[in-house]
């Protein structure tokens, strides 16, 4: 009977997130791609040397608290990236990617060298603020990038896109503070006290993968009232 109370409350803390806003940018609470529906999951902002760089948000058909089971995942999942940090040179963004990537695949075969090398050439732009990359996962169609709504290429690479979802979600992600706004993990505390009475703190941690009671910071954005008018869809 416990077990049983436990495993509900941890389904019920692995549900959709409303639209929020983070630092003043609205992000909807689902988008349309490639014929699927995808739920906001998450979102924080991508910090560096104390400099906010751009706000990641993620978007999958089902809510999960499981990084690397995402990161794994031959599944529908998209990852917008609004940028807050205005004039990034493209030849930085190229580096930093190719860096993260090795990182994560130090000993990568030819054909996800190949991949990882492609993805890197994309960033050919210098970005500004509010400018938006979305990279979107479509079984059998590939990885999908795109610059503000323009495709910039497919790769069809799950190898590419396991590894770039372990920066943002593996277990040494690029930034932890992120990874855990991703995969929305509230405080335990706050949790169990406010949002769901019964929760035990250990239900809690587990729901989130060990995160514990500062896994959520207020900084990584507020929910956005909701309003009759709005569907709070759109079309990526």
């Amino acid at each position: 009977m416990k077990t049983g109370i436990q495993l509900l409350i941890v389904l019920c803390l692995v549900q959709p997130v409303a639209a929020m806003q983070v630092a003043g940018v609205r992000l909807p609470e689902s988008v349309d791609k490639g014929g699927h529906r995808l739920v906001l999951n998450g979102a924080g902002i991508r910090s560096k040397y104390l400099l906010d760089i751009y706000i990641g948000a993620l978007y999958l058909e089902h809510p999960d608290r499981d990084g690397n089971t995402i990161a794994r995942a031959d599944a529908p999942m998209l990852m917008r990236m609004h940028f807050l940090f205005d004039g990034i040179p493209p030849e930085r963004l190229s580096r930093g990617w190719m860096k993260g990537l090795e990182r994560i695949a130090p000993h990568a075969g030819p054909d996800l060298k190949k991949a990882m090398q492609r993805f890197c050439a994309l960033f050919t732009v210098r970005v500004r603020r509010n400018d938006v990359y979305d990279v979107a996962w479509l079984p059998g169609h590939g990885l999908e990038i795109s610059f503000n709504g323009r495709p910039l290429a497919t790769i069809d690479s799950l190898a590419l896109k396991q590894t770039l979802f372990a920066i943002w979600l593996g277990d040494a992600p690029g930034d932890r503070d992120l990874k855990k706004a991703l995969l929305n993990c509230y405080s335990c505390r706050g949790v169990s006290r406010h949002r769901h009475p019964a929760a035990s703190a250990r239900s809690c941690r587990s729901a989130c993968r060990g995160y514990g009671e500062s896994a959520y910071l207020p900084r990584f954005g507020t929910p956005v009232p909701t309003y009759s008018s709005e569907a709070g869809t759109t079309t990526a």
